[in-house]
């Protein structure tokens, strides 16, 4: 146990050195060169948009895949963007090409096959569109008349007659056909930016479900531009009331 001449003594050593590594310290924070703004950040470096091309800190030296048939590696997409706003006039009408900034536009028909995801890609404009056009292909199914298909329903209540419907039809499968078809109508794929693993047969790299998953996109990127009420219109105008496919 150390006696108390030594506690005092290790107390005022405590007191001597403290304020010399406070000096140490602030002469280093003083001396610190000032931190520089990335490249990136400065208005006046900055070149072409993210969506039109490739940014330039991700640009490999040299091709990491290699397709194993050369004929799969060629595909071209649309890059004009006339083109682009006669797709949005034809799903959302005339003033389609206006609803949406020019960045958004081509981020929502953009799949995350092109170009590796390098310029952004539509998956979580997807997310959000897929859930507001399942929410309105439910209320759209409550609030139709009761389908012939479940009887009359005597013992129901009258404002629950129409929920049976559900059991006629789900909103899963009047979705899909509804978002199939409405981009079939609108010729979504002269537009759409993806690379199809197998270039000779699109059915069987996707191209339905990529096709209606951008069409989520478009939507979802409506809901957070404009709201809920603009995107509940053009889901019920322009995709639910869309000629659907029968079931085969």
């Amino acid at each position: 146990m150390a006696s108390q001449p030594c506690r005092n003594a290790l107390a005022r050593s405590r007191h001597i050195i403290r304020p010399k590594t406070f000096a140490r310290n602030f002469a280093f924070k003083d001396t610190a060169p000032p931190t520089e703004q990335p490249e990136s950040f400065n208005p006046e470096t900055r070149r072409q948009p993210r969506w039109q091309a490739t940014p330039e800190g991700m640009v490999a030296p040299f091709r990491v895949r290699v397709a194993k048939n050369p004929v799969n590696s060629e595909w071209a997409v649309n890059s004009d963007p006339k083109v682009l706003d006669e797709f949005y006039e034809s799903l959302l009408g005339p003033e389609g090409p206006n609803m949406l900034p020019e960045e958004l536009k081509w981020l929502a028909i953009t799949h995350k096959s092109f170009d590796q995801a390098k310029r952004g890609n539509n998956e979580r404009l997807a997310m959000m569109g897929r859930m507001a056009i399942y929410m309105e292909a439910c209320k759209t199914t409550v609030n139709s008349e009761r389908n012939p298909k479940l009887g009359e329903g005597e013992d129901v209540h009258p404002q629950l007659r129409s929920v049976d419907n559900l059991h006629i039809e789900s909103p899963t499968s009047r979705v899909a056909s509804s978002l199939l078809a409405t981009a079939q109508k609108t010729n979504l794929l002269m537009v759409l930016r993806w690379k199809p693993r197998l270039t000779q047969d699109l059915e069987q790299s996707g191209v339905s479900t990529i096709s209606s998953r951008a069409v989520q996109a478009i939507v979802g990127a409506i809901l957070l531009q404009h709201g809920s009420e603009v995107a509940s219109t053009v889901i019920r105008e322009r995709i639910l009331q869309a000629p659907r496919r029968s079931a085969a």
